[in-house]
């Protein structure tokens, strides 16, 4: 029987947490509007998601509200007193107000943020300026936090690290390419944070907006490995089905990603379509789903 579960593992590309020997990289979606309240967690927009590793636990995103994440984490199982590091995708309040609560409970948390101004980044003029900026500064969204901001591709554990881009466009869904003449912001920088396995990496993303392909091409270009999964906000949802059967196919043809677990942003018509194009390697990760690698 174990002989078995081990291999439908190896088949599946996923399987659920808890058997850390089949797996090295355990994820739980803690906040998000996809999924159901099955689990006992309050469905809500936004996204927020754990990652245990090694001897490591990451919060990755922190959802719409601190009081929800807290509710959320508690039905769920999760102290987040054990965190090590938080990583914030981007600054949009659907991802980075849990954040507070987070704070309120484990305030030595180390924090890494995307290098935006509205959070407290700012350009570095030198190197040297540029690598006191990421171990020191201290921005007024979280003035009292240990926070480090992401402006370059860049380990910060052991086998852990960040994938640094910048969308070109960011508005409302409708605003979206291809319906893109009245674009409300440029430049929003987004961080993705990737974790190394025996057999390859896997990445999470929390809404996409620089799009999911180009972030699975930074990312093969930066790490040099196999993409063995794929987890979170692929933000397709404005699209029509063929231009989302068009990112899916690049993603699973051309970038050989092995395993997808959208989520969030994702879009009805896009998990569809990743389920069909990736079968057995396609995993609904709802909120309160667990997925393994």
């Amino acid at each position: 029987m174990r002989l078995m579960t081990l291999l439908a593992v190896i088949i599946s590309g996923f399987a659920h947490a808890g058997d850390s020997s089949t797996s090295q990289v355990e994820v739980l979606n803690l906040y998000d509007n996809f999924g159901s309240e099955e689990h006992g967690a309050t469905l809500d927009w936004g996204f927020s998601t754990l990652v245990r590793y090694r001897d490591m636990t990451i919060l990755f995103d922190g959802g719409s509200s601190a009081a929800l994440l807290e509710r959320n984490a508690q039905t769920l199982g999760v102290d987040l007193r054990e965190v090590d590091i938080a990583v914030l995708s981007h600054n949009h309040y659907d991802h980075i107000s849990g954040f507070d609560h987070l704070l309120a409970v484990n305030p030595e948390v180390k924090i890494f943020l995307p290098n935006d101004r509205l959070i407290g980044g700012r350009p570095s003029r030198n190197a040297e300026e540029a690598e006191w900026n990421a171990s020191h500064q201290r921005g007024y969204r979280f003035p009292d936090a240990d926070v480090r901001y992401m402006k370059n591709h860049q380990e910060i554990a052991p086998g852990i690290r960040v994938i640094v881009t910048n969308s070109e466009l960011v508005g409302y869904f409708n605003k979206y390419p291809p319906n893109d003449q009245e674009p409300l912001l440029l430049g929003l920088p987004e961080v993705t944070l990737a974790v190394e396995t025996d057999t390859g990496w896997v990445l999470v993303t929390g809404c996409s907006h620089s799009e999911v392909v180009r972030i699975v091409q930074a990312a093969k270009s930066e790490l040099g490995g196999e993409i063995k999964g794929l987890v979170g906000g692929f933000h397709l949802l404005p699209y029509s089905e063929d231009e989302v059967s068009l990112v899916v196919g690049q993603l699973h043809d051309e970038l050989a990603v092995n395993s997808v677990a959208p989520a969030h942003c994702t879009g009805e018509v896009a998990h569809g379509l990743l389920e069909k194009t990736f079968g057995q390697k396609y995993t609904e990760f709802g909120l309160g789903a667990r997925a393994s690698f």
